[in-house]
């Protein structure tokens, strides 16, 4: 993204592989990307992190899942998010894949007169983001690779240990 860029998210659809369509979001917590990894390569660990969407629009295929031990905390189904953005005008293709174990599935509180929303909660063992055609993030904890926008900031390391 060009510096001063304004995204507008419109809104994304969640499927899980294998499972179906579970809904759409208009708010999604991102993992926050650790850096701190890259001032000691000797390490090269990754700190985990955690990923938050939150379904208005929610099928009950998730619960089905959940109940079938489709959807459990050790299935690690990815999920990809998919929709769109605009930016500056432009409307852009966004694409989230996300793999993980699920954490928790919260329907949250119920209120007289208010939309009522599913949250998920998944810790993150690979998270990528391609905005526009272009993979501006790639997370992988477990094969210890960190690349922002095309940078590997763990190539050192990977080279040193394996």
């Amino acid at each position: 993204m060009a510096r001063g860029d304004i995204n507008i998210v419109s809104g994304l659809n969640v499927q899980a592989v294998g499972v179906g369509h579970l809904g759409t979001t208009s708010k999604v917590t991102q993992p926050k990307l650790d850096f701190e990894v890259v001032k000691d390569v000797s390490s090269g660990k990754l700190k985990a992190q955690y990923i938050e969407i939150d379904l208005a629009e929610f099928s009950n295929t998730m619960l089905d899942q959940v109940i079938q031990n489709n959807l459990t905390p050790s299935s690690r189904i990815p999920l990809i998010l998919k929709g769109n953005i605009k930016q500056n005008a432009k409307d852009i293709p966004i694409v989230i894949t996300v793999r993980g174990e699920i954490h928790s599935v919260d329907d949250g509180v119920m209120e007289e007169g208010k939309e009522t929303i599913r949250k998920l909660k998944m810790k993150v063992d690979s998270y990528s983001k391609i905005v526009d055609g272009i993979a501006e993030i790639n997370f992988d904890r477990q094969n210890e690779i960190l690349v922002v926008n095309g940078t590997d900031l763990l190539a050192q390391y990977r080279s040193n240990v394996m």
